[in-house]
């Protein structure tokens, strides 16, 4: 099973691990293409629909937090 998360819930695991960010500024680094651990999907009506991917976002917050 994939597990995907919603931004508001990234948002809170990166700040639980020390980052400061909203579910906005995830929302708008996705859609920039910024992060790696989500995608973007434009509707018709100028609607974003978001797919966070549990395991990307473990693996990028590991990658900046190991020492």
């Amino acid at each position: 099973m994939i597990e995907t998360l919603t931004p508001r819930r990234a948002a809170e695991i990166l700040r639980d691990n020390g980052m400061r960010t909203s579910a906005e500024t995830i929302q708008n680094g996705l859609q920039q293409g910024v992060f790696p651990f989500g995608e973007c999907i434009m509707q018709e009506n100028d609607k974003r629909t978001f797919y966070i991917y549990k395991a990307k976002l473990d693996e990028w917050i590991a990658e900046r937090t190991s020492n």
